[in-house]
């Protein structure tokens, strides 16, 4: 794994973070604006196209409060300088809405 993608993966790991605690803004940075793109909702949806991916972020993180927490766990991932990828779950304890105790969450994910 290079250098760089270590580096985009501290940064996809913190804005995960930010995300869980409400904040979509981290995501929105690294999240593509050309299609295509599809986000496979937890909820069971499906979001296509790179402005309502966008939009749905920004609309799923305004559920989550302080103080949420959250890892990834990376079983896989490649880098050869222009394309990457990775796989592996996202581990979180979040806050939603008005409910006092956290609920854990396990997503798997490929980006």
């Amino acid at each position: 794994m290079s250098h760089d993608f270590e580096a985009f993966m501290r940064q996809r790991e913190a804005a995960a973070n930010a995300y869980v605690n409400g904040d979509a803004k981290p995501l929105d940075a690294l999240t593509t604006t050309s299609d295509p793109a599809t986000f496979y909702a937890p909820s069971g949806d499906v979001v296509q196209a790179a402005a309502a991916v966008k939009a749905r972020y920004g609309k799923d993180a305004s559920f989550f409060r302080s103080p949420s927490k959250t890892h990834f766990e990376v079983l896989q991932s490649h880098s050869d300088g222009e394309r990457a990828f990775w796989t592996g779950y996202q581990h979180a304890e979040v806050h939603l809405g008005d409910k006092p105790d956290a609920i854990p969450m396990e997503l798997r994910i490929t980006e």
